[in-house]
């Protein structure tokens, strides 16, 4: 009776290590998956673009828009119906960084105000 007694233990000790492990292997891959990601786009000096002026990034991620330039802009999406401004940076001084978190797939669109041929997009998937 005694010998049965430490082989049902060993087998639920087993079984609870197992459960264990799957729980951390389960939690581990959960995380890494919803590591959300952090991008640049920079404008450079006396460029008077975006840089890149494309960028594909997932629900969840967030655009930093780096001013390297010696001059102010003025960042903002173009408006695709009657919803606000998904992008806007009306503060983007010389040194100075907007960001943007993106929580709804879309194309974003977007420009400075004050130079209007930069444009750029953000494309968000899911």
């Amino acid at each position: 009776m005694l010998q049965v007694s430490k082989e049902m233990r060993r087998e639920k000790n087993l079984r609870a290590y197992a459960f264990f492990f799957a729980f951390v292997v389960l939690t581990a891959t959960l995380a890494l998956g919803s590591e959300k990601t952090e991008y640049d786009v920079t404008i450079q000096k006396d460029s008077y673009k975006f840089d890149p002026p494309q960028i594909v990034i997932e629900v969840g991620d967030t655009v930093n828009w780096v001013n390297q330039d010696e001059r102010r802009h003025l960042t903002a999406s173009i408006p695709t119906g009657t919803e606000e401004l998904e992008i806007f940076c009306p503060e983007l001084f010389p040194g100075k960084v907007c960001s943007h978190t993106f929580s709804l797939p879309g194309r974003y669109p977007y420009f400075c105000f004050i130079h209007r041929n930069m444009k750029g997009e953000v494309i968000v998937v899911q």
